[in-house]
C-alpha cells in the first residue's frame, strides 16, 4: 500500500485544490516538513469563522475566476477525503520575511509555508473521515477506499 498522509483544510481551501488549480497551500507552522509525497486533501468539518469562511468564498472566486454560488456549492463538503495530490515541496522564503516576493504565484499568502502540489485526482466518491492536525496518517480503512478509487495513480 502506498503512503497516504492526510493533510485537513477548511472548505472553501480544500475544493479550490480539488476543483480550482490551487496548487499552493499555505501553513503557518514553525518548522518545513520533510515529508514529500502523496498526501490526501481532507475538507474539515469547520470552516472557521462567519467573516474567514465569507472571505475564502469571495477569495477562491476570484482567484480562480469562478461566480461565487459555484465555489458555494463545491466547498459544501466537510468531513472527508475530497482528493489526493503530492505534496512536491515546501517554500519557506516569505516566512520570516513578509517583504520577501518568493514567486509562488497569486494563491501564496505572504508569511506562510508554500506546499507545493502536483498531480492532484479529485476522487469521484469523497471518503468520509475525521481529520487531524499537521500531517497525520490515515485510518487503513480510510487509505484502501482512496486506493481503492485511483490504483493506477498511486502505483
Amino acid at each position: 500500500m502506498t503512503e497516504i498522509r492526510g493533510l485537513t483544510l477548511h472548505q472553501p481551501w480544500a475544493y479550490a485544490i480539488t476543483w480550482a488549480d490551487k496548487r499552493i497551500e499555505n501553513r503557518s507552522w514553525r518548522y518545513a516538513p520533510t515529508y514529500q509525497g502523496w498526501i490526501a486533501i481532507h475538507a474539515g468539518a469547520s470552516t472557521g469563522t462567519r467573516d474567514d469562511y465569507q472571505y475564502a468564498i469571495n477569495l477562491v472566486a476570484k482567484l480562480a475566476n469562478l461566480p461565487i454560488d459555484i465555489v458555494t456549492h463545491g466547498a459544501e463538503e466537510r468531513s472527508a477525503i475530497l482528493a489526493v495530490a503530492r505534496l512536491a515541496s515546501v517554500c519557506s522564503d516569505s516566512f520570516d520575511m513578509p517583504d520577501v516576493v518568493c514567486g509562488c504565484g497569486p494563491w501564496a499568502f505572504p508569511r506562510s509555508r508554500h506546499f507545493h502540489l502536483t498531480e492532484v485526482h479529485a476522487l469521484q466518491r469523497p471518503v468520509p473521515c475525521k481529520g487531524a492536525q499537521k500531517l497525520w496518517h490515515l485510518p487503513p480503512a480510510v487509505a484502501e477506499a482512496i486506493e481503492r478509487q485511483i490504483p493506477a495513480v498511486l502505483s
